[in-house]
């Protein structure tokens, strides 16, 4: 859902420079905002609360029927105040940025690719409709039912009698049921809610995937069974440490307020977005396919099935690279693998176009990063192409030609070859992302020498650099 912002009593100046802070958030996956030229579908509102004419906005405030939230701009220094609702003129892309940021954390404004919706509560009924008891999926004020427990000794609800049955009240719901705690003396903690489900994603029709786990729907008959996943916990993981851009003069506390934020905002351009963690995606899927060396068959509810045989170094697919990229910015937990047998491999790919497994890679991470440099990449590591990618297997454009042909003979770093080739950052982690999935891509740290000529009197040979 996009966060919708206007402006009241602003000057041009200020207009331009908010435009330019949501363009550039836009830019960096920071948010999804836009400015609106009315005030009436916006949602946050920017106010000059320094200005003569306040009085006579009363009635445009008025007339707006949604409920919007209101921040004062003042020329006025604003010191140690509580109040979140005001920001310091002029406008920076540091206050405005943390300010929509609360707003949208407020508001539930929560971001999923196109396509990518929650389930409703009368989907989630629907599924679970031969269940005893329905897992709650709102909340309700209606009574609920005390579920007694068997260790009291009280018969079971299926023991209960037909005129008990009728006794119950009809109104209450079968799905809001709670645990008893058998302590008679605490009796505002004896009932025990279960938790809300407020955004669950269907895998398919068999199976619920909440809280990194799966479970399994099942007959009346049997209960509810909870399999977890097999992913690694965050102790078992090895994070490597990287080494990021420096943040000096990015948002420096220092700086007057009246300096101009341009240039604080071309600093932000020339930075890399967000990291990108490819086990979130696709791509972590394959890596975990390729280490097991199993081919496997990966199917999604919606999406077209891909066969990948990594002992042979292929894969398959119903149709080509370009019509499938959904299936890449997917997220990973939505996809179900069943491994299949190596003599039935031929079989199960007859009407599959069969293409090498590191086109597959290419593109997962080409269109699963999305901008966001990956997760083992370094800025300031110095990239150059050994070979240049196959361009009839896998989806391109002209500012992928132009930077495959850059990198053959010349060597860069992401932000140079942005710079030198004038395409996008997005473009550029993009594509250094994907050849370096596909091993077309050599990198090696830049390490400057230092000559001690031009520093007499001070040691450096203690391997301190510059």
């Amino acid at each position: 859902m996009i966060l919708t912002v206007a402006v009241l009593g602003l000057s041009e100046k200020e207009q331009e420079t908010l435009r330019a802070v949501l363009d550039i958030a836009a830019d960096l996956e920071i948010g999804r905002w836009q400015l609106a030229d009315h005030l009436q579908p916006a949602t946050v509102i920017f106010i000059n609360a320094d200005a003569p004419v306040f009085s006579d906005w009363i009635d445009e405030i008025m007339a707006i029927d949604s409920a919007a939230i209101f921040v004062q701009c003042t020329m006025k220094e604003i010191a140690d105040s509580p109040d979140e609702h005001r920001i310091t003129l002029p406008l920076n892309y540091r206050t405005v940025v943390s300010l929509l940021r609360g707003f949208e954390g407020k508001l539930h404004h929560i971001r999923r690719p196109d396509g990518e919706q929650p389930i409703t509560a009368e989907a989630l009924a629907a599924l679970l409709r031969r269940k005893p008891y329905n897992i709650p999926t709102a909340i309700s004020d209606e009574p609920k039912v005390e579920l007694i427990p068997e260790s009291l000794g009280v018969a079971s609800p299926d023991a209960l009698n037909v005129d008990d049955a009728q006794n119950q009240d009809k109104k209450t719901p079968s799905h809001m049921l709670t645990v008893v705690d058998p302590k008679p003396e605490q009796t505002d903690c004896n009932v025990v809610n279960l938790p809300t489900l407020k955004e669950v994603y269907i895998a398919d029709d068999s199976a619920v995937l909440t809280g990194g786990a799966m479970v399994e729907i099942s007959t009346p008959k049997e209960s509810v069974q909870i399999t977890p996943i097999d992913a690694p916990l965050s102790e078992d993981i090895t994070w490597r440490k990287h080494t990021y851009l420096p943040r000096r003069g990015l948002f420096d506390e220092k700086k007057s307020r009246h300096e101009k934020p341009a240039m604080e905002m071309l600093q932000v351009l020339n930075r890399p977005a967000m990291r990108f963690y490819r086990y979130t995606r696709l791509l972590g899927l394959l890596h975990s396919i390729f280490d097991k060396n199993q081919s496997v068959v990966v199917t999604h509810p919606t999406l077209p099935t891909l066969i990948v045989s990594p002992e042979r170094g292929v894969f398959g697919s119903i149709d080509s690279l370009d019509s499938e990229l959904e299936l890449f910015s997917m997220p990973a937990y939505k996809f179900q693998v069943q491994e299949i047998l190596l003599v039935d491999l031929d079989e199960a790919m007859v009407d599959y176009i069969i293409q090498p497994l590191w086109a597959l890679f290419y593109s997962a991470a080409l269109f699963g990063s999305e901008g966001r440099l990956m997760e083992t990449m370094v800025t300031n590591d110095v990239l150059r192409l050994e070979r240049m990618p196959d361009f009839k297997r896998v989806p391109h454009c002209k500012e992928h030609l132009k930077l495959a042909k850059y990198l053959v003979s010349h060597s860069a770093d992401i932000i140079g070859l942005a710079q030198i080739t004038r395409i996008p950052l997005p473009v550029v982690i993009d594509f250094c992302n994907a050849c370096e999935e596909a091993e077309l891509i050599k990198c090696h740290v830049a390490v400057r020498k230092v000559s001690r000529k031009l520093y007499r009197g001070k040691d450096y040979s203690k391997g301190q650099l510059v």
